[in-house]
Order: C-alpha cells, then sequence, then structure tokens
C-alpha cells in the first residue's frame, strides 16, 4: 500500500496501536499529523517519523471541539485524506 501524496491524521497517537499506524502510513508515504494532549510523547513519535525520513507534525486537538480540527489540522495541512 503505497500513500504517496495523502494527509493522515492519527488521534491519540502516542502509543500502541495507533503510534504503529502512524509510523505504518509515514513508512509508505504519507505525511502524519500526531494529534495527542502530551506534547513530549507526540513530539517524540513525530520526530521518530522524520528521522525514518517520513513527514511529519504534531498537533495538541480537544478531539471533541469541531472548531479545533480545522485550526490544528487542515488549515496547516490544508487538507486530511485519512
Amino acid at each position: 500500500m503505497r500513500l504517496d501524496n495523502q494527509t493522515a491524521l492519527i488521534t491519540r497517537a502516542v502509543s500502541g496501536m495507533a503510534a504503529a499506524q502512524a509510523r505504518l502510513f509515514a513508512s509508505e508515504g504519507a505525511s502524519v499529523c500526531v494529534v495527542d494532549i502530551n506534547e513530549t510523547v507526540r513530539r517524540q513519535v513525530a520526530s521518530e517519523i522524520i528521522e525514518a525520513s517520513g513527514k511529519a507534525i504534531y498537533v495538541s486537538l480537544d478531539v471533541t471541539e469541531s472548531s479545533h480540527w480545522a485550526e490544528a489540522v487542515v488549515k496547516p495541512r490544508k487538507r486530511s485524506d485519512l
């Protein structure tokens, strides 16, 4: 599966399946937006993706607030595909 030119938003991406999914999507060519409330760990996951030649950003986002989605993800990345 190649995800070139796709943008993936992964919530709670700091551990477990979500972190593995973020790494997998990045390894397949997606630009990954790592989302969690824990800044230290979301930064670490994004840094690991970048160090492995992937594309990643990290953002804080209250997933229960629809206005936060546009501010944190859609505007900076222009879109979210996955």
